[in-house]
């Protein structure tokens, strides 16, 4: 008994995903705005491009891409301390009254 084929990934509308845009090799951020009966997907990308009938197998999940970015967050060095928010002391070069010669 040979092993079942894989299954496509199924996708709903809503679904944030990043599709290869004209099957040119470049993926670009979206939405599955719908399901066609034959299972291509339309797409609305975030820069305001639309495309119809995309297959599937140019379709990722942004999960399966924020996974291979945790992979390299893992070797990135630590952002810089920063100062905290409400430090307004440090906000500025000078005291506030000195920029605009109050007082």
């Amino acid at each position: 008994a040979g092993a079942a084929p894989p299954t496509a990934p199924t996708f709903s509308v809503g679904d944030v995903v990043e599709a290869n845009f004209a099957l040119e090799g470049n993926y670009y951020p979206g939405r599955v705005a719908a399901v066609g009966d034959d299972g291509s997907l339309d797409i609305a990308y975030d820069d305001g491009e639309e495309e119809s009938g995309v297959p599937t197998s140019a379709v990722r999940r942004t999960a399966d891409v924020d996974a291979e970015a945790d992979d390299d967050d893992a070797t990135a060095e630590p952002p810089p301390d920063e100062p905290p928010a409400d430090d307004d002391d440090h906000a500025l070069p000078l005291p506030i009254h000195e920029i605009f010669g109050i007082l």
